[in-house]
């Protein structure tokens, strides 16, 4: 089993930093790379798929700064926890639950918690539904619809108050950023049309790609010259990751 040293040395020696789908080198060094950290994790928690694809890309590198978008709990799923207890990063994490923010006090010192819907306005407010770990938003109810068929979804409704990502970055400081996560069931196409993605210009993002919203997603990131990884879709099929095109 790879300790800490062994996975660094590991990145270290990985092909280069994209990873075009018609480079077959650069897609052996990440299976190679996932495996080792499956079993590296065996033992221990697991950590999704998300989160070993983005330390791959960034190469396990320290003090960067991220934005996670519906970031639910400091850790379980998390694409950032690492990124934090382990690389020094800090960062902002937004979710429209209000009690995850004693855990993200406690445990993400690094990071800024707010209790937001992300829109594509700020100063409103929208109902927000939960229930038994699954959440949803008016701005997106298809996923709403569906949970309502299950016996033991009995949603929570509360009101949040929105904001948009520009908005939020601005007030916080924030010039540039390194990493962008998006998990928000749905309501991404929505929150990304409140993100000026050229003046932030993440290096990487992540975003949840429900079936009904793939061809919004593909549009935006195409009118603003990103491109996917291609190569990621192996190991991840419910979420897509985006490079500025070169």
């Amino acid at each position: 089993m790879l300790g800490r040293a062994g996975r660094a040395l590991l990145l270290a020696m990985t092909a280069p930093l994209l990873l075009p789908a018609s480079c077959a080198l650069a897609e052996d060094d990440l299976a190679t790379f996932m495996a080792n950290e499956k079993t590296v994790y065996a033992d221990g928690p697991l950590a999704g798929s998300g989160e070993l694809l983005v330390r791959y890309f960034f190469r396990d590198r320290n003090d960067g700064f991220y934005v996670d978008i519906g970031c639910s709990h400091y850790s379980v799923n998390s694409t950032t926890y690492h990124l934090e207890e382990h690389q020094g990063w800090s960062g902002i994490g937004v979710d429209p639950l209000e009690y995850l923010r004693p855990g993200w006090a406690k445990h993400r010192p690094r990071s800024k918690f707010f209790a937001y819907a992300v829109t594509d306005k700020s100063g409103e407010s929208i109902k927000f539904f939960s229930a038994g770990g699954l959440s949803a938003s008016e701005v997106d109810t298809k996923n709403l619809e569906h949970w309502q068929e299950l016996k033991e979804f009995e949603p929570k409704e509360v009101e949040v108050p929105t904001i948009t990502i520009n908005d939020l970055l601005d007030q916080q400081g924030v010039k540039k950023i390194d990493f962008l996560s998006m998990d928000i069931n749905g309501a991404e196409p929505v929150a990304l049309a409140g993100f000026d993605i050229k003046r932030f210009a993440p290096k990487l993002v992540h975003v949840e790609a429900s079936p009904h919203r793939k061809e919004e997603l593909a549009a935006y990131f195409a009118k603003h010259d990103y491109v996917r990884i291609d190569a990621y879709l192996k190991y991840d099929a419910i979420n897509w990751y985006f490079i500025p095109k070169k």
